[in-house]
This record gives C-alpha cells, structure tokens and sequence, in this order.
C-alpha cells in the first residue's frame, strides 16, 4: 500500500511534482471518503490516527507522573545539591524522552504522541533549567527576571527538538515561550507590571500591548509563509 509519506518521498525524488501528488493524495482521500464531508476550500485535521494512540499516551503520562515522584522522594530523602541534581535528573529525562521520541515519532509517525513528548519536553527543560538557575526561590520574592534565561534556553532546546522530529505543535509552545521572554525583559525594564488588560490595551501604560501587536504580527506572518509555501499541500510545511 502506497501511503502519504510515500508520496511525500516521491516528490523529494523527482519522480513527482508537487501538483500531481496532490492530485493522486486527493484522489486516494476522495476514494477513501475523507474528504466527502468536507467543503472544498477545508483540510481534513487529526488528532490522532488510531484508538490505540490513547493509550500511549496515557502511558507517556503515567511515566511522567512516576518519574517525577521519584525525583521528588530522591531530593527529600537525600540531602543534595539541588542545583545540580536538578540538571543531572533533567538530563536523564530529557534523553529518555529524546529515545521515546525517535520511536513514536521518527518510527511510527503517531500523532498524538508527538503532541504529549512536545509537552513533556517543553516542561522537563523549564523546569529543569527554572530549579537550576534557583529560579522558583527568586520568584517567590518578587523577582520574575531570574525567569528569562530558563526560558530562553527551553526555547532553544524544544526548538531544536523541533528541528529534528518536525513536530509543529513545537512551534507553537515555542511562540509562547518566546511572547513570555519578550514580556519578561519588558517587565523588568518598565516601571509598571504586566496584567491581563496591558498585554492588549494599546492606550494602558507601558510597552506590553506594542510586544504583544508586534510580536503577534511576525508570528503570524512565519505561519502564513509556512502554510503558503505548500499550496499542494504534499509537504508538512502546512502542517506547521
């Protein structure tokens, strides 16, 4: 059976151009009536492929929560410096989840799979890196600056999960992470703090409602290059 990542090889190839394995997806979806239902100008969207998807990634969570509990009794029974245990522990996490990744996503190409390893990661490097930098105890005084470089770099290492698994739910959780390093370096250089309302009241006090205009501009300018540089629709440049 010849499925889409065949196709998607073939146009790599030269054996096809982008328009005739768009016509060849389409027909194989009209023929297999994914898109009987849909209006012409709509794009069928999954979530997940299979029933089965479920529960891997109830598992996935399940071994999150068991290693985050045991995590949690080494740092409490033990006197450690957290600082580095929280790096050394973080690091075990991060290329169990690397592994689990090459499986799930590389190897079966699982969808909502991939959306809870993108997760997970994203959260083992901020929350790795936040304890590292002792981030948590500044905060609790007041100092949200100590968040910035934790921040900074989970953004860099999702960015380069995203390089190599090709996950676009990663660009988003990125595009939050760069909003929040944006806003952070703009609260601790203006006088008065960020709420809900300055973050999108162009007349409130304080750059936090241009961030978020600008900000929102380049993000979805990036998603419409992306989206029109795959008008066939063959590519997961769409996707992302």
């Amino acid at each position: 059976m010849i499925e889409k990542d065949d196709v998607r090889a073939a146009v790599q190839a030269g054996i096809l151009n982008e328009a005739q394995a768009a016509s060849l997806m389409q027909l194989s979806h009209a023929r297999a009536g994914a898109r009987r239902d849909l209006p012409p100008s709509d794009e069928p969207f999954e979530l997940f492929k299979g029933f089965n998807e479920i529960f891997i990634v109830v598992g996935l969570v399940v071994l999150a929560i068991g290693w985050g509990i045991l995590v949690t009794t080494l740092v409490t029974i033990r006197t450690v410096d957290l600082n580095n245990t929280a790096l050394i522990l973080g690091a075990v996490a991060a290329v169990m989840l690397w592994c689990l990744a090459e499986y799930f996503i590389r190897a079966r190409r699982m969808i909502a799979p991939s959306i809870a390893l993108t997760v997970l990661f994203a959260f083992n490097s901020f929350s790795t890196l936040n304890i590292a930098y002792s981030a948590p105890i500044m905060v609790g005084r007041g100092d949200l600056s100590t968040l910035v470089y934790p921040t900074a770099l989970s953004c860099a290492l999702l960015a380069l999960f995203w390089w190599r698994f090709r996950v676009p739910f990663a660009l988003a959780v990125i595009s939050l992470g760069v909003y929040s390093v944006t806003l952070l370096v703009a609260s601790g250089q203006s006088e008065n703090a960020a709420t809900f309302a300055t973050l999108f009241q162009l007349s409130a006090d304080g750059p936090f409602a241009w961030i978020t205009l600008a900000l929102g501009t380049v993000i979805f300018a990036a998603a419409m290059a992306f989206d029109m540089s795959d008008p066939h629709r063959v590519t997961r440049r769409s996707a992302n």
